[in-house]
């Protein structure tokens, strides 16, 4: 059951899904983001609300994980790898203001990541996430270039 939260979770955020995100999160949900970048929620809604901007305002047309490890013990799932997530030039430029982008173009940004999350009645309650800033990559993607990864 934990494992097809995450899966859900995951995939709604990939395809902007709201109501699949919020069927995976508990009322109580919440989630820090270690070194503080925004990802900040105490409740289900604060982190709908989150995810509602994100996909607004466009800051990524795709996100996933490449997982090098994930491990589930009793009621918590823990993982690490890479998130990747395909940027604008304008989110890339804000988020790391010295990678070098070309204006109109299309990023591939790829961070270390580490997550622990806590469940509750088969329903996420709690996310830990740590990334390492000074180790994303950013990659300029060719027009019509497919990224491989993801969840299948």
């Amino acid at each position: 059951a934990m494992l097809s939260a995450l899966r859900g979770r995951l995939v709604g955020e990939m395809t902007g899904d709201l109501e699949k995100v919020g069927a995976s999160l508990a009322p109580h949900f919440q989630v820090r983001s270690y070194p503080n970048q925004g990802m900040v929620a105490d409740d289900r809604e604060g982190m709908l609300a989150i995810l509602s901007m994100a996909f607004t305002a466009g800051i990524y047309k795709a996100m996933w994980v490449d997982w090098t490890r994930l491990m589930v013990d009793g009621n918590i799932i823990a993982g690490d790898g890479k998130l990747r997530m395909v940027m604008p030039r304008a989110i890339v430029q804000q988020m790391h203001p010295d990678a070098a982008v070309d204006e109109g173009s299309t990023y591939l940004v790829s961070s270390p990541v580490a997550i622990f999350i806590d469940f509750d009645g088969g329903l996420m309650a709690r996310e830990v996430i740590y990334t390492d800033p000074s180790a994303t990559e950013v990659r300029k993607l060719e027009p019509g270039e497919l990224v491989e990864g993801g969840w299948s």
